[in-house]
């Protein structure tokens, strides 16, 4: 770390069409301590997208590149590396994803591939904060994901003549300025001109490596034909684990734990959210396939992590997951309509008081999807109060919240 020196390091604005080159990974914008001024993420995704096909309550990636800026950063000298990224009105949300280069080609391979970077910041944009993110000191997280989550990710180390591509992206088209800071001094490139992962740094693929096992995954209708997610979340990921590629059709990972339990949940057009578990027993090459149900009109699907405070319609701010998770659902089904039903865990004949707090939660839900995008044509909310109970006499607080909850009926397909 070079204490005492903080510098900040601003790009001159460039109208559109000149940044506009910056928007894709092959034409990142590279990094030169020795300028100044400010930098901002120009519209759209440049000529093609390397980031797409994820979903949005996804642990590590955007759902796809929507605004972007590529910035190429050389590492003159070993450090820890940190920054912010400050938007200009607190209202805009940037996101970012940081990769470290090891091998050629290293941007056809992201787009290929889909790998896990090395750093990411997925938060839900904090006006109170003014939506400030980047990797700072006294955060451990090296990922943080959409919804209420931390706003800094953890700090790199660095070892010099280290290659990275670091991502930014404005998901709501603002076209905003922000101030990039860093303690960090990367090489001029009238000293080192960009490179991209020279031979001499680019680690060999030890044959331990190769040889690790692999658990592929994919989906199938109930006619066993092979099924395309829109996105899927997976748990049960460990440190010794590590998550090898994701593509539209497939995920596949290493796994070098046992035992060890991996849950998946998928979201596709025409299919209905589900959950899948799986136990690893043996360290071996697995291919598992799932089945998916079919939506069906009058089906009820079940957000249980979606919370409330007790005897109120606020929805718990560790519920954002599950709300995405359900904005993720009618994104990939574009063309449905649901009714909101809202429940209570009330206990007697208060109907009155009951129906009307359940229509309030179910309403705070509706008003939720509407902020994140969804028309509101698509959707309508109904109040039920304590007539349909999980547990009638509920002896527990787990139980008591499971009655505490919303339930989503498909009302339309088309």
């Amino acid at each position: 770390m070079f204490k005492g020196h903080i510098l900040s390091f601003i790009y001159l604005l460039m109208p559109f069409i000149a940044l506009s080159q910056h928007s894709d990974c092959i034409d990142a914008l590279v990094y030169d301590s020795k300028k100044e001024g400010d930098i901002s993420v120009p519209k759209g995704f440049g000529k093609e997208q390397e980031i797409f096909g994820h979903d949005i309550y996804n642990d590590y990636f955007f759902t796809q590149e929507h605004n972007t800026l590529w910035i190429y950063l050389y590492f003159r000298d070993s450090t820890e590396f940190e920054f912010e990224l400050t938007p200009k009105r607190g209202n805009d949300d940037f996101d970012f994803m940081l990769y470290k280069i090891d091998r050629p080609n290293f941007c056809n391979y992201i787009k290929e591939n889909q790998p896990l970077p090395i750093r990411s910041n997925l938060a839900r944009k904090h006006q109170k904060t003014g939506s400030i993110t980047g990797m700072k000191k006294g955060h451990e997280n090296a990922f943080a994901k959409a919804g209420y989550e931390p706003y800094f990710s953890s700090t790199l180390k660095v070892n010099r003549g280290e290659e990275f591509y670091l991502i930014i992206d404005s998901p709501y088209g603002s076209d905003a300025y922000f101030n990039l800071f860093s303690e960090t001094v990367f090489i001029d490139t009238s000293i080192m001109p960009k490179q991209i992962a020279p031979p001499s740094i680019i680690p060999k693929i030890k044959e331990e490596q190769i040889l690790q096992p692999k658990i592929k995954v994919a989906f199938v209708n109930q006619n066993n034909k092979h099924v395309e997610f829109k996105g899927i979340k997976l748990n049960g990921i460990e440190n010794e684990d590590s998550l090898f590629f994701f593509k539209r059709d497939s995920l596949v990972f290493i796994s070098n734990t046992i035992p060890e339990k991996y849950s998946f949940n998928v979201t596709a057009s025409g299919f209905e959210p589900q959950d899948f578990t799986y136990y690893s027993t043996i360290l071996k090459d697995t291919n598992l396939i799932f089945k998916l149900k079919e939506l069906k009109v009058g089906a009820v699907l079940k957000f249980k992590n979606i919370k409330f405070a007790s005897n109120k319609p606020t929805i718990l701010e560790d519920s954002f997951s599950e709300l995405a998770k359900l904005y993720s659902f009618l994104i990939a089904n574009e063309n449905i309509k649901i009714e909101i039903g809202g429940h209570v865990n009330g206990l007697g004949r208060n109907r009155h008081t009951y129906k009307s707090l359940s229509r309030k939660r179910a309403k705070s839900v509706y008003k939720e999807l509407i902020e994140l995008g969804v028309l509101k044509s698509r959707m309508e909310f109904k109040g039920y109060g304590n007539k349909n109970p999980v547990y009638i006499n509920p002896t527990s607080s787990v139980q008591s919240s499971e009655n505490r909850r919303v339930e989503i009926t498909i009302t339309s397909l088309n």
